[in-house]
């Protein structure tokens, strides 16, 4: 005879912690996983075909360089009457150098997210203010 007191948990609930219990040690058993020793990892262009790879290490061949010269042409370029990037930062292979990998990044000040655009868009209003800044 079964007591007023005594509970039972439903099939489901059961199921549904036993599968949690699985998950999480699957989680841990992953965490605890060997790291992929260094003699041992290739760069992603290992991967591509030698006619790709070929390709990239030929800066008249390859299409992504004509994205390079006309990035090249705007740094110098004078935009709507302000002075062009290159007034301010001088030549971009040393005054930008590293900038890409440090955006996207948390502005303090905005309490936002600061994407390339934005800091350019920025670097222009201050420009036009007559304030650069490195």
């Amino acid at each position: 005879m079964k007591r007023a007191t005594e509970r039972r948990l439903a099939p489901d609930v059961i199921r549904g912690l036993a599968l949690a219990c699985i998950g999480m040690i699957a989680v841990q058993a992953a965490a605890l996983e060997a790291p992929i020793p260094r003699n041992v990892l290739k760069q992603g262009s290992e991967f591509t075909s030698a006619a790709n790879r070929a390709l990239q290490a030929d800066d008249f061949a390859n299409p992504g360089m004509l994205w390079v010269t006309r990035g090249a042409g705007l740094w110098r370029e004078a935009v709507g009457g302000d002075k062009a990037c290159a007034s301010c930062h001088a030549d971009a292979a040393a005054s930008m150098k590293g900038v890409a990998t440090r955006y996207p990044r948390i502005d303090a000040g905005a309490a936002r997210l600061a994407v390339a655009n934005a800091i350019r868009a920025g670097s222009r209003l201050r420009q036009s203010r007559k304030t650069c800044s490195p």
